[in-house]
């Protein structure tokens, strides 16, 4: 808790430590550095300063105020919650990490942090970061979370539990860092048992990834002077519920431009820009398709890459803005 108290980082969600707050803050930072996500959050909470904000809110502007934190499932997930919680449960929040486990979106790590910041309960949230520290301060090549638990919460203050799983996440993220961990500077170091057998980077043992497919997709580009032509992708799948530019398994006819590729979390995509003729027919399924003009794009929730295209069609001198 001391050295907590004075190498803590400044972060925003880390005062005025509500539920709504809380809860947001940790479906932002799943998969997401903490210094990246600061100006989502503080623009999150300006837009959709109470979970009644959110619930109100039509999905495109919740995905436009998400807009490149990537993992988009997310958004929909906190929106469909907030929906849940306004309508059903008349705006109160579970009061225990199993009442917030039954929300969408909502999983073991997240109830726990809602459970310890915002209700004070003593439990130990477990992500990345505790659970590095927790398999090295065990020499545990394989930690399970729950075991996990059970080690590290005797290692809670009794007057604050809360700081106290704050401090060992603080630990992990800063600390005890996954390839090059600072030992003499761990508070903890005299109890691990990693260090003590020199080699704390051994816990928990990596796994090794599986190598991610590439995927080659063409993208439907139909220019109308300063517009362009954009759908919405499909609610269900991935980038659901974002505009873009249509893209196609196959090549169509048209002039080709530079491919534009990107990593997703489970394949590599290389899309193709061609240039057609028309406009695309409209989504079968109904989905909203149309003319976008640069107005409308700036309001419009677009994905990276779709940002990329454009980015790609201005350098080439044929889209304006």
């Amino acid at each position: 808790m001391s050295w907590f108290e004075q190498r803590a980082r400044p972060f925003p969600w880390r005062t005025e430590r509500t539920p709504y707050r809380v809860w947001v803050a940790e479906a932002m930072l799943q998969q997401t550095r903490a210094e990246t996500v600061v100006p989502y959050f503080l623009r999150w909470m300006d837009t959709f300063p109470t979970v009644s904000d959110l619930a109100r809110a039509e999905v495109e502007q919740v995905l436009a105020a998400w807009e490149g934190l990537g993992y988009y499932r997310r958004a929909h997930a906190l929106h469909r919650a907030a929906r849940r919680i306004v309508t059903c449960d008349g705006g109160r929040f579970p009061s225990d990490e199993a009442g917030w486990r039954s929300l969408p979106g909502v999983g073991p790590y997240t109830a726990a942090a809602v459970a310890a910041f915002a209700l004070g309960h003593r439990t130990v949230a477990v992500d990345g970061n505790v659970r590095r520290v927790g398999a090295r301060l065990r020499a545990d090549a394989a930690p399970v979370d729950a075991e996990l638990r059970q080690t590290l919460a005797p290692l809670l203050p009794a007057s604050d539990p809360a700081r106290g799983t704050e401090a060992l996440i603080e630990l992990g993220a800063t600390v005890c860092s996954p390839r090059a961990p600072d030992c003499g500077a761990c508070p903890l170091r005299p109890g691990c048992a990693g260090a003590a057998m020199g080699e704390p980077t051994a816990f928990p043992a990596r796994l090794r990834r599986a190598s991610v497919p590439t995927r080659r997709r063409w993208a439907l580009v139909a220019l109308d002077e300063d517009r362009i032509w954009l759908e919405r992708r499909p609610e269900g799948g991935l980038l659901g519920g974002l505009w873009g530019v249509p893209q196609r398994e196959t090549a169509p006819h048209g002039r080709p431009l530079p491919e534009v590729r990107h990593a997703y979390s489970h394949f590599a995509l290389r899309l193709v820009p061609v240039l057609v003729d028309g406009a695309p027919p409209p989504p079968e399924d109904g989905r909203d398709a149309g003319w976008s003009g640069p107005e409308q794009r700036a309001r419009l929730p677009l994905s990276k890459v779709d940002r990329m295209v454009l980015s790609r069609l201005r350098e080439a001198g044929l889209l304006a803005s």
